[in-house]
């Protein structure tokens, strides 16, 4: 059995940590206890990182020989030692089956890992000895032979002793490596200066520098506020005693960009003239832009960059999609105004301008939601909503192409096509899908759209019934049955619906919007989604419990359930926008007093 290293994120406070799991990704209890200590006595989350992966390969080798983690002889550490020698690392294995163990049997001839690297792991085996003593894993015995008492008669240079008159005494282990000491790789000036010229603004050469002139750590670097950048002969008037130019490197906890320093102490780095220069520049340069930086996300989305013409005689057009949410405000000093291009120049609006351009910007938006709902009201027409739930669901692009041209058939089998995998990347088999109850590969013709007929029409699969469309100005709709599904214990009533049916309704709608999307140049989207029931008893929503078995104790039973409006960003990476499938779902959910999604899973991760 291989273990291996796993990140872990807390539900409470979304800490961050690291644990070690087996290949069932069952976790180690002990490893973890002992993970959770390095953090909670100030550690980096890299160190926690570092020795997870260490404890893994530690416990993967006593796995294999049936051996006592916990409380290993000298003669077994030396055993593991020899075999990180000759046992190549897992970090270099290619293909979908990297996780899967090698031939134990097969060892090569060659070291592999260097005697650094086996030092750093076997230190980290017995400081986890050490630490299973404290726990009562194992007697004092055990950690006592593993490293011993040793008065040091030659002093390391620099090392400062204070008062202390007595030999200094470490704890030195029985296994260990001689490492070899080799100088740091550096680069020299002249290659520094290549790097600096190839950045293609300010802010990188800033970054460069402050990594050459001080070395700190990228982290370190990251994490550093303009507080801590001290760039004149004297501080003193900030409650700074340091003399000249310097930095302070500070760990923080509350960094929005997570970057967290290696070390819990403070210290202060000397800097150069040279980084004190660009840190100028790139204020200057920041100071020099139309608007100044805010932390919020910027007033244009999806531009589109294209690169011309060859080296030496370059050029770079942005291409800026059209918008509704106009006009856009600028800073110009001490007051806000509207740019207007007025042919080759830009003049600002005047009073009246600005009034004409925000009327037609809500006259849009009124005329959008008005359309959007007429969408939703031809769906839901002629639906047996009387007898069981449906789901209806419609999204409608913001601003539509007015020249976009009538959509073939072949492109609608596409669209529909296409969608199926995004939707079960949002969810997973678990839940009915009405991608997989529609007509996808014979779409039929409509009025500027292509209909996905519904292929569920036996009575035996009636429950089942949906039905999907993609228009030419690029909607995409949703109507699919909710109530009354089959299930382990019959046909379930016409006002009773699973919440996981309402998760693949969701998932397919945005994985066909998403698909829309790309292929018609992202944009916004307007979306509303709604369960339509007029039968005489209420709604009532069910999940499962922790055996799989229906469970409505937490439900609340519902006259009715409030359509949700939602804008769709479709311009994002996959990461947000399946946090905004997760919204859409947990709005329609929570209204039946459902408070967790079972299939749409939140991701941890921007790799999707």
């Amino acid at each position: 059995m291989e273990f291996w290293a796993q990140r872990t994120i807390s539900p409470f406070d979304g800490r961050e940590g690291w644990t070690v799991v087996d290949n069932c990704y069952v976790e180690h209890v002990r490893v973890a206890e002992y993970l959770r200590s390095v953090l909670d006595r100030g550690g980096s989350v890299g160190t926690a990182r570092t020795y997870a992966g260490r404890l893994a390969l530690w416990l993967g080798w006593t796995s294999a020989g049936g051996l006592d983690e916990s409380s290993p002889s000298v003669e077994q550490l030396a055993a593991f030692a020899r075999w990180l020698e000759r046992t190549p690392s897992r970090k270099h294995r290619r293909g979908r089956h990297r996780r899967r163990a090698e031939d134990t049997n097969v060892v090569t001839f060659q070291s592999t890992r260097s005697p650094a690297t086996v030092d750093g792991i076997v230190a980290a085996v017995v400081e986890f000895i050490r630490f299973g003593v404290s726990r009562q894993w194992c007697e004092p015995a055990v950690a006592g032979r593993l490293s011993s008492r040793v008065e040091l008669r030659f002093i390391p240079a620099g090392l400062d002793r204070g008062e202390q008159t007595n030999l200094p005494v470490v704890q030195r282990r029985a296994v260990r490596r001689r490492r070899v000491e080799r100088p740091p790789a550096t680069l020299t000036a002249g290659q520094v200066g290549l790097v600096v010229d190839a950045c293609v603004n300010v802010r990188d050469r800033f970054i460069v520098e402050a990594l050459y002139a001080t070395g700190v750590r990228v982290s370190e670097l990251c994490g550093l506020h303009l507080a801590d950048l001290h760039l004149l002969p004297s501080a003193a008037h900030l409650g700074c005693q340091v003399a000249g130019a310097h930095l302070h490197v500070v760990r923080r906890e509350d960094n929005e960009n997570r970057a967290l320093a290696k070390s819990i102490w403070p210290r202060v780095l000397p800097v150069t003239r040279a980084l004190v220069r660009c840190h100028n520049a790139h204020q200057a340069n920041r100071q020099n832009c139309t608007a100044p930086p805010s932390p919020g996300p910027t007033s244009v989305f999806g531009l589109k960059l294209h690169r011309l013409g060859q080296e030496g005689t370059r050029a770079l057009v942005v291409v800026v999609p059209a918008s509704v949410d106009g006009p856009h405000l600028i800073y110009r000093g001490e007051y806000f105004g509207a740019p207007i291009r007025n042919d080759a120049d830009t003049v600002w609006m005047k009073e009246r301008q600005i009034e004409a351009t925000y009327f037609a910007r809500f006259e849009e938006r009124r005329f959008g939601s008005e359309a959007l709902d007429g969408l939703y009201d031809d769906v839901l027409a002629g639906r047996d909503i009387d007898e069981r739930a449906w789901l209806i669901a419609v999204a409608r692009p913001r601003l539509s192409d007015p020249v976009r041209q009538r959509m073939q058939r072949d492109q609608a089998r596409q669209l529909l096509g296409q969608a199926p995998p995004w939707a079960l990347t949002f969810a997973g088999r678990g839940c009915i899908h009405p991608l997989e109850n529609v007509d996808l590969l014979n779409p039929r013709p409509g009025l500027r759209r292509w209909v996905a007929p519904n292929t569920a029409t036996s009575e035996s699969q009636r429950w089942r019934e949906a039905w999907m469309s993609v228009h030419d100005d690029g909607s995409v709709t949703l109507a699919t049955a909710i109530g009354g599904h089959r299930g382990s214990e019959g046909t379930l009533p016409g006002n009773r619906i699973s919440s996981s049916s309402v998760e693949g309704a969701v998932a397919d709608l945005m994985g066909l919007l998403r698909v829309m999307a790309d292929q018609h140049g992202g944009g916004d989207y307007q979306v509303r989604i709604g369960i339509e029931w007029a039968g005489a008893e209420r709604l009532v929503m069910e999940t499962v419990d922790t055996f799989g078995g229906r469970f409505d104790g937490g439900s609340i039973p519902l006259a009715r359930v409030t359509p949700v409006r939602s804008t769709v960003r479709t311009d994002v990476d996959s990461f947000e926008f399946v946090h905004q499938v997760r919204d859409l779902a947990l709005d329609l959910v929570n209204q039946g007093g459902i408070e967790n999604l079972t299939q749409i899973t939140k991701p941890q991760t921007h790799e999707i």
